[in-house]
């Protein structure tokens, strides 16, 4: 193939002139990279760079510019970090480099990491902030240091540092759409400290000011800034109308802030724009409002998947059952995301869809079979429908952790394998302080003890509960007295804690319930029957399930078959972790057919 000698000329001035272009600025650093390079040949010679000053690795950098010789310093004092100096080293290495060169993003994400995890932060934040004071239109390293400080409630050294660098901008015009969005979040960090110090009306006629600017008036980040700061001012406002006519402060600042939302809700043109719209109407607590923009919006764009998410996001924080509709949908539209899949999970859990629950959690741990809390949900949903070996195979792939042996302990105990469930709950409780542990757990562990047979270790987890739990708390005595009733072990010592437990609450279900379960075991029906129809006297239309349960059995062994059975059929149309469905589902078979 032949070239045009024309064309070909062109091609290598052209070559030239990008050639030496690059040579200037970015010498040190081809020799930088050579000296890396080379590492696995003069390891120690760079071991030796490393411990020496930055400023003996530069050299030969006369031909550069002041602004080009400082960035060479801030990459070679970046270069350093990664040769394993000691941490007094890496920090100079790090000071240097931002010092160098402030708007340097990586070594800012250092230093931001830094400042969250090193025992020393307050002198790195003291250089950061002096390194943006001297650096005020190096806005990345300003609102890392703004934001840190606000968030530490340093509302004067913040206020300072970001009157500072926005005054160092006369126009925004000439501001690219990066650095615009970073000079937008100062803006609101300010906003925010006006706020905090409640200096309403500087803060009112900064914003003022602000919204006068064609780029800043259009800007997402400074309206809701703005409209977040007008709803503080206004609820601190005079609400007294001047001359009894005109318009208070606080009808004056809110009406600024409708307007912003006006024009807000007048230039949404993308997902984005609606999420924060929607997020300042949540802030506002305005869930209602914000629920119906992002309605309105689906109705005319109804496959917009990230305005479906923020549906089902707002829902859920707002504990709104339909929540459970849209991770649905979204579940359909992405059925590969794990993040539906668990939402839908623990939505349908919440409304008590356990059979949609555990569909959703089984498909999320297909993808993901070592989530210990959707483990330890499946596993709850399983007991809860009678699937034992199900719930115990979900639970021993879940990696250990005191809930997961607690699960696998609390199955055991109810298959009745005594031994086996005091070996998982000795091994949970060995990774939680006994003062840590649950009355629940407590009383499982000395269950367990005394089906196993293990007089000692019923002595020791009874002194556990004497100590941990007080007699005078109802609780205690209507937990340890139920759990001794329901394994037909220790009555007297039962109906003993759970009188005093009546004494401090008589109308608790709960104790009026274990009474009555208490009674039943001890063959004492009628008295049982009294207790337990208080109890459901208590819990009004709706039972709970263990305790309808309860109550069918005490009718049966009163000989009312048709009372017991209506009890049983309440039990299972009510939901409970408690309930063994399984066995009271075989129970009204049992006696329906001998009907």
């Amino acid at each position: 193939m032949t070239v045009c000698p024309v064309l070909k000329t062109a091609l290598l001035l052209s070559c030239k002139l990008i050639g030496y272009l690059s040579l200037r600025r970015w010498q040190i650093f081809i020799a930088m990279l050579s000296i890396v390079v080379s590492g696995s040949i003069y390891a120690e010679d760079i071991r030796s760079d490393a411990t020496s000053p930055t400023g003996d690795i530069i050299t030969d950098t006369d031909s550069l510019t002041p602004a080009e010789q400082r960035k060479a310093v801030a990459m070679a004092a970046f270069a350093r970090l990664f040769m394993k100096p000691s941490a007094a080293q890496a920090k100079d290495s790090l000071y240097t480099a931002l010092e160098n060169d402030p708007e340097a993003r990586m070594p800012l994400k250092i230093a931001i990491f830094s400042l969250s995890k090193s025992s020393d932060a307050d002198e790195l934040l003291i250089r950061m902030v002096d390194i943006a004071k001297h650096n005020p239109r190096a806005l990345a390293i300003n609102l890392a240091v703004i934001a840190y400080l606000c968030d530490h409630k340093r509302w004067d050294e913040s206020q300072k540092i970001a009157e500072f660098c926005l005054e160092a901008f006369d126009s925004h015009e000439a501001m690219s759409e990066n650095e615009l969005a970073i000079y937008a979040n100062i803006i609101a960090l300010r906003g925010l400290i006006y706020e905090k110090k409640l200096d309403f009306e500087n803060g009112e006629e900064f914003f003022d000011s602000l919204l006068r600017a064609r780029r800043l008036r259009r800007n997402f980040t400074v309206m809701k800034a703005a409209v977040i700061f007008f709803s503080a001012a206004g609820k601190q406002s005079n609400r007294t109308p001047f001359l009894w006519f005109w318009e208070s402060d606080r009808e004056r600042i809110e009406n600024k802030s409708a307007g912003i939302l006006r024009r807000m809700a007048v230039m949404v043109v993308s997902d984005k724009q609606l999420g924060v719209l929607s997020g300042i109407y949540e802030t506002l607590n305005m869930p209602e409002r914000a629920e119906s923009i992002l309605v309105d919006y689906l109705i005319e764009h109804s496959k917009s998947e990230p305005v479906m998410l923020m549906l089902a996001k707002l829902l859920t924080r707002n504990k709104d059952s339909r929540a459970l509709l849209y991770w649905k949908a979204l579940v359909k539209v992405n059925p590969g995301s794990l993040l539906y899949l668990r939402q839908a999970g623990d939505a349908a859990w919440r409304d008590e869809y356990v059979d949609e629950a555990a569909d959703y959690f089984q498909l999320y741990l297909k993808k993901r079979p070592k989530d210990r809390t959707v483990g330890l949900r499946l596993s709850m949903i399983y007991m809860a429908q009678g699937k034992l070996d199900q719930a115990l195979v979900i639970l021993e792939k879940q990696p250990s952790s005191f809930y997961i042996l607690q699960g696998i302990g609390v199955i055991k105990l109810r298959r009745g394998d005594y031994r086996g469930a005091l070996a998982s709950f000795e091994k949970a409780a060995a990774l939680l302080p006994a003062d840590k542990q649950s009355l629940f757990f407590c009383l499982n562990m000395l269950v367990a003890a005394d089906y196993s047979g293990n007089v000692e270790a019923v002595k020791k987890y009874a002194g556990i509960i004497e100590r941990n739990f007080p007699k005078k708390v109802a609780d205690y005595g209507n937990a340890l007295g139920y759990t001794l009733a329901n394994n037909n072990i220790e009555l007297e010592l039962a109906e003993k804690l759970l009188r005093q437990a009546l004494k401090i609450a008589p109308d608790r279900l709960e104790i009026l319930d274990s009474m009555a379960w208490l009674l039943y075991r001890k063959k004492r029906y009628n008295e049982a029957l009294k207790y337990i129809k208080l109890s459901l006297k208590v819990c009004g239309e709706y039972p709970h399930a263990v305790i309808a349960d309860h109550a069918g059995d005490i009718y049966l062994a009163l000989g009312n078959r048709l009372n017991a059975l209506k009890y049983w059929r309440v039990a299972l149309g009510v939901f409970s972790v408690d309930l063994d469905r399984t066995a009271v589902h075989n129970k009204i078979v049992k006696y329906t057919i001998q009907n």
